[in-house]
């Protein structure tokens, strides 16, 4: 492997990309961080929903989840999109700069070309879509069906969950494509 010799001045722009790299992945990795946190965050409000709708006998309450889920995953979906934008910038701009000024490849432990990269997306977009459409729908079958018992209507509260979720779901796709 040969070793390219950045041209005099060309010091202080290598410094700079790589401090801009680095103030990057340390934002990204704390979106990435944030993203988890609204996981946890998404679980316990269920759970909560879930264990004061029993506790109050009040199943009605479930109708609750899918909006729960939809504000949340509506968040992960920003935070999430933050980080492919910092993805993005790094592996457009500062990798593309310090490639020219080295004159061979740099960061190749993150290519996003990489088979790993697609599937890893792949799970993302699934557990995402899991997280908040499976609660949302066994919470909506769960309180309908109470509803449904107790001769009360639940339709109204059955489309404003599908109408709630459509375009968190739409929105999660796309961005995983």
């Amino acid at each position: 492997m040969t070793t390219h010799t950045p041209p005099d001045g060309t010091e202080l722009v290598v410094r700079l990309l790589i401090e801009e790299y680095k103030a990057l992945k340390a934002e990204q990795n704390a979106a990435d961080k944030r993203a988890t946190s609204l996981v946890y965050v998404n679980l316990a409000a269920i759970g909560a929903i879930f264990f004061g709708a029993y506790q109050a006998d009040r199943l009605a309450f479930l109708f609750a989840v899918p909006l729960v889920c939809a504000a949340l995953g509506w968040i992960r979906v920003v935070n999430d999109r933050k980080i492919n934008d910092i993805r993005a910038h790094l592996w457009g701009n500062v990798a593309v700069r310090l490639e020219e000024i080295a004159g061979q490849p740099v960061f190749t432990w993150e290519s996003p070309s990489a088979p790993r990269s697609r599937f890893r997306s792949l799970v993302h977009a699934l557990a995402d879509l899991a997280i908040v459409v499976v609660p949302s729908i066994f919470a909506v079958a769960v309180a309908g069906e109470a509803l449904a018992k107790a001769d009360q209507p639940g339709v109204f509260w059955a489309w404003l969950t599908a109408l709630t979720l459509t375009p968190l779901v739409f929105q999660t796709v796309s961005e995983r494509r």
